[in-house]
């Protein structure tokens, strides 16, 4: 996952937050060998403290997880939850880094609501999966909502493929 692996470099640099806003689809604390006993849905809900729900990541020093703890009802709440804005703040108070994972933009609402409260976005495509049309839709999207879109990352790119040598020269 780009989010996990952007997180764990940036938090050699400083404190990180890793922020996984999937809430179908939590990947980022499981993929890091982190079980979460509270999340954002806990959070929102108020039921715990920002604080409790903060994970830190052992064997990579200085990344935290926020995890989302998957939910299945109300699934608009983080859309629309008041206090979402008041979590980011709470991050960069405490944080040097907050990388935000998110769902996909287009079918997701997620995505629209966060991305209007970080500094830059980075849109991640699948190599053969992901088409033009969706990639233009999502910065079509972002800049509705005046998002800073930083760049698009390609994932899963076959660099043996022909298309991807350059007379013969590979790295």
């Amino acid at each position: 996952m780009l989010s996990v692996n952007l997180a764990s470099a940036l938090a050699e640099q400083g404190e990180t937050c890793l922020f996984d806003a999937d809430i179908r689809r939590p990947r980022a604390a499981s993929s890091l060998g982190v079980s979460p006993r509270f999340g954002l849905k806990d959070v929102l809900q108020e039921n715990v403290r920002l604080e409790e729900a903060l994970i830190k990541v052992s064997g990579i020093p200085g990344l935290t997880v926020l995890p989302p703890r998957r939910w299945n009802d109300a699934i608009a709440e983080i859309a629309s939850a008041p206090l979402l804005e008041e979590i980011i703040g709470a991050l960069r108070q405490k944080f040097r880094f907050i990388v935000v994972d998110c769902p996909p933009i287009i079918s997701y609402p997620e995505g629209r609501v966060l991305s209007q409260f970080v500094d830059s976005v980075i849109l991640v495509g699948r190599c053969g999966t992901t088409t033009r049309e969706a990639l233009s839709r999502s910065v079509e999207i972002l800049a509705e909502v005046q998002a800073p879109v930083l760049g698009v990352v390609l994932n899963g790119a076959n660099l043996d493929a022909p298309e991807y040598s350059y007379y013969k020269y590979r790295n």
